[in-house]
Formats: structure tokens, C-alpha cells, sequence
């Protein structure tokens, strides 16, 4: 072999040691940084459950993957990104808030979304590592703790707001007349129809008011006559919310109540009207969450009336009922 192709050989090999050492040192340098990029790694998570509002929604990671309450998240889909905190966490599920007052999440139910997990770490990380930005780091912090109690304040006052329609039947289960003989076997039954304005105050507590219409119709068996009554009630709520059960359902609540209104009935021809309390009104339900858009519910109750009329000739019948209510309906 001549002195240049031996040259040219020793350069060859030189070349193949030196890119070999790249490689290497590149290899190396990717693992080292690797645990680094898995913290800040993106997620896909696959969205449970989308509150009618939009403001709130649950994703299948809970503690045991380490989300913890009032962290901060990034979601995104192609058309945008958004920020939110983490309000609730079970081991397997969690519960996110939007941060934006005017922001709501674009996700529908089991819609495959992009989870940025260390959102908080990673803006202090890029910001802090900055001399030159700390100062406007802090501000930037301390103007969002600030939004946060201002926002706060206000979900605290008035956090949903929702229509309920509800109806349903009663029955009497123990009925008191001022002027019925012992011995003398009544029957009542009837419709109620309800609407109401239910306002969410927190994930648990709610209250409502709204308007009541009863129709009843009292079977006397020994006068072998039927009594129609017709009632007009202002109605108030207190609600507890309890947790959900299922993630992709609803949840049961529990509510009191009290009323007032007007009272008419008709027997024989003849009218009397006055007016009727409930005190109290006892509920037990169930919300189903069968739409983005409204939520079902079912209802049983139990209730007092203490009704008193007066006659055209001034004589008064006070009538004393123990209620039992079948309701379904609609939150909207």
C-alpha cells in the first residue's frame, strides 16, 4: 500500500473513533437529561365528566399519580389551551375549576385531552432561573393570589344558578279536620307542579325559591262526596350535596323547605279560601347527569300542611295534612 492510501486509511479511522464519541457523548447526554423532560413530559387523559356550566370537569388521575388539590394544570385540544386548579381529588379521579372568570372548557364527555401536569413547576422553574424576571415573577404571583380571594368571593356569593321544574303526586297519609266527625274515613290525593331558581352557593350547599301549584281532591266515604282544593304556594329550599357516587352520574342530595300561599276548595258549590303553610318539607333525590346541558331527578318527600279557610258566612275549617310526594324533573 503507498504512503497516501495508508494516510487516507489512518484518516478514515480517525473519523469513524471521533464520530463514535459523539455519538456516545449525545447518548449520554439524552439519558441524563431524561428523567428531566419526563417530569415536565406532556399527558393524554381521557376527560369523565363535563359540569352543564363548562367551568368544571373531571379527568381519570388522582393521587395515586399525584395530583393534589389546588395544583395547576394546563389542558389542551388543537384549537386552544387552558388553565386549571385542582378543587377536588379522589386516589383515582379529580376535579378541576377553569381559572379564567370568563373561560370555559371546550371538552366533552370522554374527549381525549393534552394534561401538562407540573404547570406550576415548570413557570417557576423558566421564570426564577431569570435574574432579570424574579421581581415581575413575584408580581405576576402575587396579583394572582389576588384575582383568586377576589373570584373566590364571588363564587361564594353566587357559583351556579339553574332552573328546576319539577312535578309529581301526593298522598295523604293523615289528615285533620276541625269540623270532621270521628269515624268519618277521608282519602286525599293530588298533582303538584313546581318551578324553581336554584342557586349553587358551594359543591355542597344550595338553596331555591320559587312557585308551587297543588290540586288535591278530598273522598269523604260516609258523604259520599269529593272535595277539589287548589293551592298557591311560595316555596324556599336549603339542598345538601352529597359526593358523587359514580363519576359518569349524578349524586344524591338531601333538602328542607318551608312554604306559603293561598288555599281554595269547593264542596258542594260552596267555596272557601284562606291560606296554607308547609313547615317543614323534607326531601331526599337524586340528580342524574344525563347531558352537558341538563340534569334529571327523582325525589321523594315528606311534608306538613296546616290550611284555614273561612267560609262566606265567616265560619273557619282549619285542616291539618301529613304528606307523601313522588317528584321528577329537570335541572336546567
Amino acid at each position: 500500500m503507498s504512503g497516501v492510501h495508508k494516510v487516507l486509511e489512518q484518516i478514515r479511522i480517525n473519523y469513524m473513533k471521533t464520530n463514535s464519541y459523539v455519538i456516545i457523548f449525545l447518548l449520554n447526554t439524552f439519558m441524563a437529561y431524561v428523567p428531566i423532560i419526563s417530569a415536565y413530559a406532556d399527558e393524554l387523559v381521557v376527560v369523565q365528566s363535563v359540569s352543564t356550566t363548562k367551568k368544571r370537569f373531571v379527568i381519570r388521575r388522582g393521587k395515586k399519580t399525584g395530583i393534589l388539590i389546588g395544583q395547576e394544570s394546563l389542558f389542551s385540544t388543537p384549537d386552544l389551551s387552558l388553565v386549571a386548579t385542582c378543587i377536588e381529588a379522589t386516589s383515582d379521579h379529580s376535579l378541576w375549576q377553569v381559572n379564567e372568570p370568563d373561560g370555559m372548557a371546550p371538552f366533552s364527555r370522554k374527549e381525549i385531552v393534552v394534561f401538562e401536569k407540573s404547570l406550576d413547576k415548570t413557570l417557576d422553574t423558566l421564570w426564577t432561573e431569570t435574574p432579570e424576571l424574579r421581581e415581575s415573577f413575584e408580581q405576576f404571583k402575587k396579583y394572582r393570589e389576588e384575582q383568586e380571594i377576589a373570584e373566590l368571593g364571588k363564587l361564594r356569593v353566587n357559583l351556579y344558578n339553574f332552573w328546576l321544574l319539577r312535578g309529581g303526586y301526593a298522598f295523604t297519609l293523615s289528615e285533620t279536620v276541625s269540623t270532621t266527625s270521628e269515624g268519618q274515613t277521608n282519602q286525599r290525593q293530588g298533582l303538584r307542579g313546581e318551578i324553581d331558581r336554584y342557586y349553587q352557593i358551594t359543591d355542597a350547599f344550595a338553596w331555591s325559591w320559587g312557585l308551587r301549584y297543588d290540586y288535591d281532591t278530598l273522598s269523604v266515604d260516609t258523604a259520599n262526596i269529593v272535595i277539589p282544593s287548589n293551592r298557591y304556594l311560595l316555596m324556599a329550599d336549603v339542598y345538601y350535596n352529597f359526593d358523587k357516587i359514580l363519576d359518569d352520574f349524578g349524586n344524591f342530595y338531601f333538602g328542607l323547605g318551608i312554604g306559603a300561599g293561598y288555599s281554595e276548595s269547593s264542596t258542594e258549590g260552596i267555596i272557601s279560601a284562606g291560606y296554607a303553610f308547609v313547615s317543614p318539607s323534607f326531601k331526599i333525590g337524586y340528580f342524574a347527569d344525563v347531558s352537558k346541558y341538563f340534569t334529571l331527578f327523582v325525589e321523594f318527600s315528606g311534608e306538613a300542611i296546616s290550611i284555614t279557610e273561612a267560609f262566606s258566612d265567616g265560619s273557619e275549617l282549619k285542616t291539618g295534612l301529613i304528606n307523601t310526594l313522588f317528584s321528577t324533573g329537570i335541572k336546567f
